[in-house]
């Protein structure tokens, strides 16, 4: 078994395709940023993701005040991506999440239990990226809820700013 996933870690998805097939990478989408917000979702099918998504989406511009920028990436297929993507005006959404990755970051995967569902998927996880490409922070469900708000994350990122950046990140060791 390998080890789980820990802040000072190297965060293991390094690419991201998005609705109409163009890919990033992590390096790419930090790019000059402090850091980045990547949010892991359920699927086009999941309330609680469209709402978390729908307020993060609001957030940008504080999270732009901030340094960072916002990713949000599931399992689903490009078709749903699309349908994700639309009713979210300016948040980036990625899609093709590979299980080997999803494992890798230490989420939990459903199976699924109604048709709306992709068949494996994950379960909510949001990461603070750090500008780096090192995990600084991680929340992670094993169902749909509870997950943290964008203001809880705003604060979290305050908080992280005023620290050292040469320390290493809380809950390395």
């Amino acid at each position: 078994m390998s080890r789980p996933l820990k802040p000072g870690d190297s965060f293991p998805v390094r690419a991201f395709t998005f609705p109409g097939g163009k890919s990033e990478t992590l390096t790419s989408l930090l790019g000059d940023k402090k850091g980045l917000v990547l949010m892991v979702y359920r699927g086009m099918q999941c309330g609680y993701c469209k709402a978390q998504l729908a307020e993060f989406d609001a957030s940008l511009d504080e999270l732009g005040e901030r340094g960072f920028g916002a990713l949000a990436v599931s399992m689903d297929t490009a078709e749903r991506a699309a349908q994700t993507q639309q009713a979210l005006p300016r948040l980036p959404v990625a899609y093709g999440l590979a299980e080997s990755d999803a494992r890798a970051s230490g989420l939990f995967l459903s199976s699924a239990r109604k048709e709306s569902e992709m068949p494996v998927f994950c379960e909510p996880g949001l990461f603070l990226v750090r500008s780096d490409g090192t995990l600084e922070a991680a929340w992670l469900s094993s169902l749909a809820f509870p997950r943290p708000t964008a203001v809880a994350i705003l604060q979290a990122i305050d908080l992280v700013a005023g620290v050292d950046p040469s320390l290493p990140p809380r809950g390395s060791r």
